[in-house]
């Protein structure tokens, strides 16, 4: 628990939250001083409250750090820059309008040596939709980003990224 003085790190975003399931696991692994889920869809917004509220999670406590809901634009965070630990941007990626100005925007969020997690799906899923990227494709909007130490892990249409920003 966050008690036990597990926390490492001040504030966390999870971006594009859906649910907020991500955010409560954030919450509950006590390793943060702030948590806040993040989504554009006032609808996904409202269902990540609502699971938190069922779970108690929204009350105040000593024992885990306040989770905060926000509504926001992933390629306009409205984060004071370099203000974040880590952001967390799970599955959404390739729903974003201008992907490249998401990934900017989380790195100007985060502090120096902060982290990026991203998951997104990957081709050979068809663009339709949704624009979807190569391996490759999604290693080059990162680092064009301002990310260092990049890594993109692929396992058939799903991939993760991992990031630093830099210095």
């Amino acid at each position: 628990s966050a008690s036990s003085g597990r926390r490492q790190f001040g504030a966390v975003a999870d971006v594009s939250c859906g649910t907020g399931w991500m955010a409560r696991r954030l919450q509950a692994s006590g390793a943060f001083a702030q948590v806040f889920a993040a989504d554009f869809s006032a609808e996904m917004l409202a269902e990540a409250v609502r699971s938190a509220d069922a779970e108690g999670l929204t009350q105040q406590s000593a024992q885990r750090a306040p989770l905060r809901f926000i509504r926001a634009d992933t390629q306009c965070l409205p984060f004071v820059s370099e203000s974040l630990d880590c952001v967390h941007f799970g599955a959404a990626l390739h729903c974003v309008p201008d992907a490249g100005a998401a990934l900017r925007s989380i790195h100007g969020c985060l502090k120096r040596g902060g982290r990026l997690y991203a998951t997104t799906f990957l081709r050979p899923l068809p663009d339709v939709v949704f624009r979807f990227f190569t391996p490759e494709e999604l290693r080059q909007l990162v680092e064009e980003a301002g990310f260092k130490n990049v890594e993109v892990d692929a396992s058939g249409v799903y991939g993760v990224v991992r990031a630093e920003r830099g210095s």
